[in-house]
């Protein structure tokens, strides 16, 4: 997988964005058959501009054109019918289920800086509420021996209060594939053995990720020649 840098967006806001980019360039699509399998979309007779091409073969679909290569490898023999049943069935494009079936050197993907923000915050707010909580129903026991562990608390609220600090300083540093790897693994890494978060890192690292803006411009080009094929047949 390798992983881009991004600006600042929550998910759905920058799935939105792609889509809408997305279907302005290709509204005024048409498909043409060329061959058994193969299916040219694009504006027919006017430019070539994100113009595509489409090929079914038994278990295996290829888009090339305009907007690069996308290759999906579904275990159904009838790849053309899978397709079409797959926009069918779902309200919203299943961009992880349709990706999915490409293999790994398609597997782009871009940081959200705002999603992670956001999770993160979440995470924080949460972990205040509970420090805060226990603190109380120490302090409610009013046991002398009680102090040493209300004092480790109140130090684990302190440093919560340098933790959007901690987020601002990592997330300059993702400018790098590898960069975005390495540093907010480290930073993660940094804030569980401060005791700062107690949930799995790995399921931390996967949530501000996503497919890049080409892989949604694909499968929504994939969803538009579906749309313009049921519309002529």
């Amino acid at each position: 997988m390798r992983i881009l840098c991004e600006c600042g967006m929550t998910i759905p806001e920058y799935v939105e964005d792609c889509e809408k980019r997305a279907r302005e360039v290709f509204k005024d699509h048409k498909i043409q058959r060329e061959d058994r399998h193969q299916w040219y979309v694009g504006r027919i007779g006017r430019t070539t501009a994100y113009h595509y091409r489409l090929i079914f073969s038994p278990r295996s679909v290829y888009l090339y054109g305009d907007i690069g290569t996308l290759v999906l490898i579904p275990s159904e023999s009838d790849s053309f019918k899978w397709l079409k049943a797959t926009f069918e069935n779902e309200k919203q494009i299943p961009y992880d289920y349709i990706l999915g079936k490409s293999p790994e050197e398609y597997h782009t993907k871009v940081f959200l800086m705002k999603e992670a923000y956001s999770w993160i915050k979440n995470q924080r707010n949460s972990l205040k509420k509970e420090l805060h909580t226990e603190i109380k129903e120490l302090r409610s026991l009013d046991l002398s021996g009680q102090c040493d562990e209300v004092s480790e608390i109140s130090a684990k609220l302190e440093n919560l209060d340098a933790f959007d600090c901690c987020f601002r300083e990592n997330v300059v540093k993702l400018e790098e594939d590898h960069g975005i790897c390495s540093a907010l693994q480290a930073w993660l890494n940094s804030l569980k053995e401060n005791s700062l978060i107690t949930s799995n890192i790995d399921t931390i690292y996967t949530v501000p990720l996503y497919w890049d803006s080409i892989r949604i411009f694909q499968v929504v080009a994939l969803q538009t020649f579906i749309d313009i094929y049921k519309e002529n047949h």
